[in-house]
């Protein structure tokens, strides 16, 4: 298992990738990522939503009229399912970017990706949540970055060297803070 001290602004004293681990040994997997069976989900355990069954939320008529079936499936997909998928939300242009602006931190060599490194006693920058040692990890390599409120952002951890990242997330943190304000509009309407 490859572990690599971090530098950089990063604290973290190392950083386990799962992508490190898969190009060294693609056949094994670490003891730390397998869960008991016990543990495991059972597959009658799962459920999916079926699709008629999901609020299917079109924010183009919440945002510009008040449509009483709109807004009662977003109070059921809130309240009941706590679950919903929202379409036409205006964000759609932002969410592409955004990901391809966060697919690139993950195709840095790790020399680079460990000076964004998740410190032992914070939740951002790059790795795992590994904060707890006597628990099983996600299969995941993780960037936990805190975009909203602006002021809260902390951009050490942010890899604003590659190209079009820190726009990208601005971008998309300011619809997505204007989406749900607008979601909130619809419950509180002082909000």
């Amino acid at each position: 298992m490859q572990q690599v001290e971090a530098l950089g602004n990063g604290t973290c004293s190392t950083i386990i990738s799962v992508q490190e681990i898969v190009r060294s040994d693609a056949e094994n997997v670490p003891e730390r990522y397998i869960r008991n069976p016990d543990d495991r989900p059972k597959s009658s355990e799962i459920s999916l939503v079926p699709d008629d069954h999901l609020p299917v939320i079109d924010f183009s008529l919440l945002a510009h009229s008040f449509c009483f079936m709109t807004k009662s499936k977003l109070v059921r997909g809130s309240s009941c399912m706590h679950c919903m998928q929202i379409i036409n939300h205006g964000a759609e242009e932002a969410l592409p970017k955004v990901k391809a602006a966060a697919a690139q931190i993950f195709d840095l060599p790790l020399s680079e990706k460990k000076k964004y490194a998740m410190p032992p006693d914070y939740f951002e920058g790059y790795g795992q949540d590994d904060k707890a040692e006597d628990r099983k990890r996600d299969w995941i390599d993780l960037l936990w970055l805190l975009t909203m409120p602006p002021h809260s952002r902390n951009t050490k951890y942010w890899p604003l060297t590659l190209p079009g990242f820190g726009e990208a997330v601005e971008e998309y943190a300011t619809e997505m803070q204007r989406v749900t304000y607008e979601i909130l509009g619809n419950f509180c309407p002082r909000w």
